[in-house]
């Protein structure tokens, strides 16, 4: 059996979680919302899994930690700008849908970006080779 590569396979999941939080603007209840929270989440666990997996396929082994920290580091950033600006936008006139709508374009905006070509992934660990 053939598996996808790790880029393929993280194109894959962020279009998930994409396409997990679109239909989140339009719930109409809390139980709604939560049943879609619940199914949308469930491609969450395995994009960072493949992310963490990329990191680790793409560093130079003198640089492994180094590169996990960055991970992290920008994860962090990224939360606590999604954060302050849907905290803004659910003050403001766009509310609640305008904050989804802001995660959803995130989100895209991820998947946009891994289209675009970059390094290679080894096939091997620590070995390069073209995407």
């Amino acid at each position: 059996m053939v598996s996808a590569s790790l880029p393929r396979q993280y194109r894959w999941l962020l279009l998930g979680v994409t396409i997990g939080l679109a239909p989140l603007a339009a719930a109409s209840s809390p139980w709604v919302l939560g049943a879609l929270l619940f199914l949308g989440g469930t491609a969450i666990a395995p994009t960072l899994t493949v992310q963490s997996s990329l990191v680790g396929a793409l560093a130079p082994a003198h640089a492994t930690t180094e590169a996990f920290t960055w991970l992290s580091t920008m994860a962090t950033g990224a939360s606590a700008l999604g954060a302050a600006f849907g905290g803004a936008l659910i003050d403001g006139p766009a509310g609640v849908t305008g904050s989804l709508l802001l995660a959803v374009a995130g989100a895209a905006a991820a998947v946009v970006v891994t289209l675009v070509p970059g390094r290679a992934t080894p096939a091997h660990p620590r070995e390069r080779v073209a995407v």
